[in-house]
């Protein structure tokens, strides 16, 4: 079975609208919003997790929920 223990059973969710992005945000937009880096955030929660790339244009990762919401709130529309 997949998932952590608070996130089962499955169940279904039904969303009225939501926004997405087109395109990820990508590890330079999240250092120029947030100044903090990917590998920031991978040594915050352990140095030995795999780096599955790194650079300006590779996809922002290693974040949790909390954190994107702080991103979305400074984002700029």
């Amino acid at each position: 079975m997949y998932g952590n223990k608070v996130e089962r059973p499955a169940h279904q969710v039904t969303l009225n609208s939501f926004y997405i992005s087109k395109y990820p945000i990508t590890q330079k937009q999240w250092h120029q919003i947030t100044g903090s880096s990917f590998i920031q955030h991978r040594d915050n929660i352990n140095a030995e997790f795999e780096n599955n790339g790194e650079g300006d244009n590779y996809p922002m990762y290693y974040i949790n929920w909390e954190e994107a919401q702080i991103f979305i709130c400074l984002y700029p529309v």
